[in-house]
């Protein structure tokens, strides 16, 4: 959402939505077959599934925190830094 251009942030958060409404639509589908004989494979499955996600997620994309682009430029100063007030020298 916060590197999404002005007139596009409607659609992440519609797109944010659908997804919710489907994950859902998906749970009053299985909750039927989470029974007691397949109740370890119900908690097991999606346990696997997200932990290589997760590896591969981090492996793809563990370099984003430290591009320059993440840094918002809009910001307004508050004041002269903590350095720059033991120096004496501040924009002021």
């Amino acid at each position: 959402y916060a590197r999404a251009p002005e007139g596009m942030k409607s659609t992440v958060v519609a797109i944010n939505l659908a997804m919710q409404a489907l994950s859902s639509a998906l749970a009053q589908i299985f909750i039927p077959s989470i029974k007691d004989p397949n109740l370890i494979w119900a908690w097991a499955a999606p346990g696997i599934a997200l932990f290589v996600q997760t590896i591969i997620f981090w492996v793809r994309h563990h370099h984003v925190n430290d591009e320059k682009f993440l840094i918002r430029e809009t910001f307004e100063e508050e004041g002269p830094s903590v350095s720059e007030k033991k120096q004496g020298t501040s924009k002021d």
